[in-house]
């Protein structure tokens, strides 16, 4: 059997052609995975968020000094959205009933916030349950800022969804 030998001056640039090649889909694929998530994540007002970072640290510190906790529930999704419970406690552990405020959804990877979802209370003190558009697994942030006659409260937690091999940051189950 007789072997296919290229002459020099064609196997030559047809090496470089090769390697340009392989270099430019190496780019091209580079780029579209770059893509793939929405590209670049910007942060709207990200300037006004810092200027008002003393106020932001401060109302914080000020939540922070009620003494109450938030302890969060997921249940399992259906149809593209999923029940989570919000249980909030003051400092003597006695359920916080009355809140009103808002629930912010968003995922650590992404500047936009997924969704702002009332709170709604539940049949039992201190509970609060939204359906929320939670269906993806992995990590969500999940933040509420909620009023109760002059005080004002603010909890932010790191959940997981079931579905990711990831544990909870927040040190609790999601």
């Amino acid at each position: 059997m007789k072997r296919l030998v290229l002459p020099p001056h064609i196997g030559w640039p047809l090496m470089v052609v090769g390697l340009l090649a392989i270099s430019l889909s190496a780019c091209v694929i580079t780029i579209l995975a770059a893509q793939r998530d929405g590209g670049a994540q910007v942060v709207a007002d990200y300037y006004a968020q810092a200027v008002g970072w003393d106020a932001a640290a401060e109302a914080q510190a000020a939540s922070d000094a009620l003494g109450w906790t938030a302890t969060f529930a997921l249940g399992d999704a259906d149809a593209g959205r999923r029940p989570l419970t919000l249980t909030v406690r003051d400092a003597d552990g006695a359920p916080v009933e009355g809140l009103r405020g808002l629930l912010h959804l968003a995922r650590p990877h992404q500047a936009k916030a997924v969704a702002q979802i009332p709170l709604q209370p539940d049949a039992r003190p201190g509970t609060y349950r939204q359906r929320v558009p939670m269906a993806a697994a992995g990590l969500w942030d999940v933040q509420v800022v909620a009023t109760r006659d002059a005080a004002r409260y603010q909890h932010a937690a790191r959940l997981t969804v079931p579905g990711s091999p990831l544990p909870s940051l927040d040190g609790g189950q999601p």
